[in-house]
């Protein structure tokens, strides 16, 4: 059996149109990326600002960090349709990992810091 040219290049031209469809807009994507990122970081700055003492502060920002996060990767989870404590575990050990490399980087950069604020005074 013989296909007609017609009908192979209706077909090839659906498959190319379907496969630029399937691309995500890279505008939009970094567009929700820095909107997820701030309504994320909203949480523990919150609660940043409201503790005085430095070493609770660390505790505090953890802790609602880690509420968020967990919430946050249950919620995705749901609206995707896949398990949620599964995802929430995923995108809680992924934010600790990245709290304490974040934490580990910048740590060093107090005493310079602290010698800046220091000369101010």
């Amino acid at each position: 059996m013989k296909i007609p040219n017609n009908d192979i290049n209706r077909c090839t031209r659906k498959d190319e149109k379907d496969e630029e469809e399937r691309f995500p807009n890279p505008y939009k994507a970094g567009a929700a990326s820095a909107l997820a990122f701030l309504c994320g970081s909203l949480f523990p700055l919150m609660a940043a600002m409201a503790v005085d003492d430095y070493a609770t502060r660390i505790v505090v920002v953890v802790v609602v960090a880690s509420l968020a996060l967990a919430l946050f990767g249950g919620v995705g989870e749901v609206v995707g349709g896949s398990c949620v404590r599964a995802s929430a575990t995923r995108v809680l050990i992924g934010g600790w990992v990245s709290m304490a490399v974040t934490y580990a980087l910048l740590k060093p950069l107090d005493s310079v810091t602290d010698k800046k604020m220091g000369e101010d005074d």
